[in-house]
Order: C-alpha cells, then sequence, then structure tokens
C-alpha cells in the first residue's frame, strides 16, 4: 500500500512538473507577427508612427513580441490585404475601405468630400463614430481596430488660380481615384482619370489644367515646377484604418495583449495623424520655398457653394448604405458631421491628442501645441 501511494504521489509531481513546465515554455514563447499596408516602410507615419509602437512592444515584452515590417504587395496582393488581414495570412495592416464600400458602408463615408479640415479632423471624427457606433463595428468583426489614420486632404494644384465654382467650370482635372471623378463633375469641371506617374506631363503638355491630389503627391512627382497655384480647400481625405487580425490577437499570451492595449485606440489614432500633419506642412513649406507655389485658401461661405454642389454624392451614398443593409444612416451622417464639426477647430485637435500624453510617453508630438 505505501508503495502504491509513493508510486501515485511520484507520477502526480512528475505531471504537475510537466505541466508547469509547459506553461513556463508557452509563457516565454517568441511570438512573431508580420506588418503590411498600402504605406512604403519610408512613410513618414511608418516611421515615426509605427515602427516605433512596434519597437515599443518588443522592448515592453522583453523581445518576445516581433514583428516584421513588409512594404505593399510583397506579402499580400494590396487590393487583397483586408481579406489577408480578417483570415490572418496578415497578422496587422493598413488598408483602404473606400474601395470595398459594400463590405465597409459606413467607413467609406470617411472619404466624402468636403467633411474634414485636415488628416487630424478626419482621424479623430472616424475613431469617436467608431467608438460609439455598433454598425461601423460590425465591419470588422474579424479584426481588431487598432486606429484610424486619415491621408492629407486632397487639394487642387493649378496652373492658373481658382477661386470659385465659376473658376473650375470647364477647366480639366487629372484625377487619380474613381471617387475624385464624381467630385469634379459635380463642380462642373472636367475629370480625367491618371495614373500618379502621367499627372507631371499632362500639367506640362497642357492635357489638364489641374490636379486633385494630396499635397505630399505634388512634391513626391514634382508637379508644382509645373503648377504654381496650391488651392487650399480639403476636398476629401482617405480614410485607413489600421487593424489586426482577431485570430491573431486572440491567440496572444494575456501579458503582451496588455502591451498592446496599453495604446488605445485614439492614442494610436492621435500618434499617426500628428505626425501626417507635421510632414504635410513640412511638404508645404518646401514648395513654396523650392518651387515658389502661391497658397490660395478658399473662402468658407464659397466652401459652402461647394458643398452644396456635392450634395448628390450624400443622397446616393444613403441610398446604397440603406442597400448594405445599414439601419437609419441619415443619424450616421449627422453624427459624423457632428465629430467632423467639433474637430475641425484647431484648439480641439490639440485638446484631444494632450489627452494621450501620458501614454505615448517618448513618442508623444502634438502638431501646434505650442
Amino acid at each position: 500500500m505505501k508503495k502504491s501511494v509513493f508510486i501515485m504521489i511520484s507520477v502526480i509531481a512528475a505531471t504537475a512538473i510537466l505541466i508547469l513546465g509547459a506553461g513556463s515554455s508557452l509563457a516565454d514563447k517568441k511570438v512573431e507577427w508580420n506588418f503590411v499596408s498600402m504605406l512604403m516602410n519610408t512613410h513618414p507615419v511608418v516611421t515615426n508612427a509605427v515602427i516605433p509602437v512596434f519597437e515599443k512592444f518588443k522592448k515592453e515584452s522583453g523581445g518576445r513580441f516581433e514583428i516584421a515590417i513588409y512594404n505593399p504587395g510583397t506579402l499580400v496582393p494590396t487590393p487583397e490585404l483586408h481579406r489577408a488581414i480578417q483570415r490572418g495570412a496578415a497578422d496587422i495592416g493598413v488598408f483602404g475601405p473606400s474601395r470595398f464600400p459594400n463590405e465597409f458602408p459606413i467607413t467609406t463615408l470617411g472619404d466624402y468630400p468636403f467633411l474634414f479640415r485636415g488628416s487630424r479632423a478626419a482621424s479623430f471624427s472616424m475613431a469617436e463614430l467608431f467608438t460609439s457606433n455598433q454598425q461601423i463595428q460590425q465591419e470588422y468583426n474579424k479584426m481588431k481596430v487598432l486606429g484610424f489614420t486619415s491621408s492629407t486632404p486632397f487639394d487642387i494644384v493649378s496652373i492658373e488660380p481658382i477661386r470659385t465654382l465659376e473658376d473650375i467650370k470647364g477647366k480639366r482635372f487629372g484625377v487619380m481615384e474613381s471617387a475624385s471623378v464624381q467630385i469634379v463633375q459635380l463642380l462642373g469641371g472636367v475629370p480625367v482619370l491618371l495614373n500618379p506617374t502621367d499627372l507631371y506631363v499632362s500639367l506640362q503638355r497642357g492635357m489638364v489644367d489641374a490636379v486633385v491630389a494630396p499635397i505630399p503627391t505634388y512634391r513626391s512627382i514634382k508637379i508644382c515646377e509645373v503648377a504654381k497655384y496650391i488651392i487650399k480647400c480639403d476636398i476629401k481625405c482617405c480614410i485607413t484604418p489600421e487593424t489586426a487580425s482577431l485570430n491573431s490577437y486572440n491567440k496572444l499570451p494575456d501579458d503582451i495583449k496588455a502591451i498592446v492595449s496599453e495604446i488605445s485606440l485614439k492614442a494610436n489614432t492621435a500618434l499617426c495623424s500628428n505626425w501626417v500633419e507635421i510632414f504635410t506642412e513640412k511638404d508645404l513649406q518646401w514648395l513654396i520655398e523650392n518651387n515658389g507655389v502661391q497658397i490660395i485658401e478658399i473662402a468658407p461661405e464659397e466652401i459652402e457653394r461647394w458643398r452644396t454642389a456635392v450634395k448628390p454624392m450624400y443622397d446616393e451614398w444613403i441610398r446604397l448604405a440603406k442597400k448594405n443593409g445599414v439601419k437609419n444612416p441619415e443619424a450616421i451622417l449627422a453624427e459624423l458631421r457632428s465629430h467632423a464639426e467639433k474637430y475641425n477647430k484647431i484648439e480641439n485637435q490639440i485638446a484631444e491628442t494632450a489627452k494621450y500624453k501620458d501614454v505615448l510617453g517618448d513618442l508623444y508630438v502634438n502638431y501646434k501645441e505650442n
């Protein structure tokens, strides 16, 4: 009897050691994720916000959590990026929902014209909408949303000054995506859909009179060597959420989940959108100093005329949203406009960013805070 009891105790002890050993091994196991987005690794947001956050995760996990960075189209085709994240082929990434309006009907609204005055306004407004609205949350039911970022607003660069709708009428506008085609048409212009690499030569040869694009594009493809007027009008933004595969996230050890969660959705939104603003300002100043461009600010009362002109786009969005099963899209649009009205004011952008100073620590930046 004594011998059998001894054997039983020995077996239990050995089993306990194995279990504890396995648990210890699991806790110490290194987790390797991949990141891929629409942006090159050299993009200012990636280098100044995304990568530093990933380095913070690695440091705070004692080197156990590491995220490899991939350029667009290398790990998965860019048009398939959101589906790759959903199924876990990409662990984390940034994509453009506006390409998939049937799958992201509410998020797509963030790309509609004359809503936002800047990247921070767009990013904060979408983060607020996501936080409060269950319908938009359902668009990401296979993802964990880590933050929202917006492109620099699309403005106009033109060979001749533009100040009113009458100045737009009949002019040919080079555009890079289909949403801008409809905007230009409703404003009275003639859209010409072009590849980014064709914008410069099209302006140079007189094939188009102006271009609709974000300011960083003006510098990167040198079109202000030809067109000297930048028309600041904040035509539209492109919303780009940063998301993780929900399956990948759920598999993280609890302590690594806690590290990831330290930087909240809104804190990450503030970090990324501030870097968009900082580098947009740098690009604009560079264009003024090196290309001699002239800035034309469209008066608020004139912008109201432009908003009225594009109203059919919003009527169509409401119709399509209902078709895609969105309940009460009119209320959602009203809510987003309310957020936009708040965050279009620079003082509210600064105040919102300041909320995350302690959370972001050394990563904290606040455009125009001082």
